[in-house]
């Protein structure tokens, strides 16, 4: 998943302002926020929250999200690798799905900003590890007894 589509599927769920990709040294790859942030303040942003991130994996190398909440507002980091998922939240009670949707785009989401893996192909099978498939024989219901009219008839 290409990082134009990732933001434009986060900025399309219920709850969110806007969002945005940025690399540990605060470049932004991509974006769609709100006109009142600036590249600059989105920079900054991306760079302190990079800090913590860092700090938080060398205690726990398992972190690979945030969240932060303001007075209005909260923020969701989702690490991708060698850059970072923000995406800011205007509704609490949307802070799961959000979280859901961020981590299912990660797995997407490579450093390179292509797709992880392969498009996945269905396989055409016509054998199953069994053998060949064969069709189910189905025999006729047997004719009601009592005319057809059940127990009111």
């Amino acid at each position: 998943m290409k990082i134009p589509q990732l933001i434009q599927y986060l900025n399309n769920l219920a709850g969110v302002e806007g969002c945005y990709v940025a690399s540990s040294d605060g470049g932004i790859l991509g974006k769609e926020m709100s006109s009142i942030f600036d590249d600059e303040i989105l920079s900054e942003v991306a760079v302190n929250v990079s800090n913590v991130m860092e700090t938080f994996k060398a205690e726990l190398s398992a972190c690979k999200e945030l969240h932060f909440e303001m007075e209005l507002k909260r923020l969701y980091v989702r690490d991708l690798g060698d850059s970072l998922l923000l995406v800011l939240v205007d509704e609490l009670d949307q802070l799961a799905n959000i979280r859901v949707a961020a981590n299912v785009v990660a797995k997407r989401f490579d450093r390179g900003g292509e797709q992880a893996s392969p498009e996945r192909t269905p396989v055409q099978t016509t054998t199953s590890l069994f053998g060949p498939r064969r069709k189910k024989e189905t025999k006729p219901k047997p004719a009601a007894k009592d005319g057809g009219g059940g127990i009111w008839g």
